[in-house]
């Protein structure tokens, strides 16, 4: 269940910033905490396994690209 903090290309305040862990620390601990926490209201109980970086991320959504591809085929063909 990876979650994949992505950042809009002109964001003005954010842009130069490419990997998560390049951010500034309070910015990181508001994230971290937002992640073990919003799943509360449901009842659930959700932690944070490991944090990976910019590269990690690309290979997780090729691997999930290919699963969706794999279970639901190309609708483009």
């Amino acid at each position: 269940d990876e979650k994949i903090i992505a950042i809009p290309f002109g964001d003005p305040t954010y842009k130069n910033y490419y990997d998560v862990h390049e951010l500034p620390s309070h910015v990181f601990e508001e994230m971290m905490h937002f992640f073990e926490v919003y799943k509360y209201l449901e009842n659930k109980t959700t932690y944070v396994d490991k944090i990976c970086g910019h590269q990690e991320a690309i290979e997780a959504i090729k691997k999930c690209k290919q699963a969706y591809l794999k279970a639901y085929g190309n609708k483009n063909d």
